[in-house]
């Protein structure tokens, strides 16, 4: 069983998620705000179905990575082990976001701005607390 989050860590992890989730969220409104104001062509759909499936995969992936490294030390004695299966799992969650956003450019339709919704909510649902 390892030891719970000090008050500072869990102020830098509280810091550092709330910039990952913050820079998801700027991107995909920049990636709205190019689909909506630039002239569109027939697009790539193969792409909005890419980000769908990584967006819906990536909640799984980020708990069954999280769980994964449960049981194993961790890489630094200096960071506590919750902490690096943390960024880890809201980097799986930032990168399916993110792909989203970028999906928003090229697709013909705004399916991957709803798929962004799954990491997103993700990212929210598993945002640090002080609790």
């Amino acid at each position: 069983m390892e030891e719970p989050l000090s008050a500072e860590d869990r102020r830098r992890l509280q810091i550092t998620s709330a910039g990952m989730l913050a820079g998801t969220l700027i991107f995909l409104g920049l990636s709205l705000f190019m689909y909506l104001t630039t002239k569109r062509g027939p697009g790539v759909p193969v792409v909005s179905y890419f980000a769908l499936v990584l967006a819906l995969l990536s909640p799984v992936l980020a708990v069954g990575m999280d769980r994964m490294l449960a049981g194993r030390p961790g890489a630094s004695e200096k960071v506590n082990p919750a902490v690096q299966r943390h960024l880890l799992s809201y980097g799986i969650l930032e990168g399916a976001g993110l792909m989203c956003a970028v999906a928003l450019f090229v697709a013909p339709n705004l399916l991957p701005l709803a798929a962004a919704l799954v990491p997103v909510g993700t990212m929210v649902l598993r945002f640090p607390r002080a609790s």
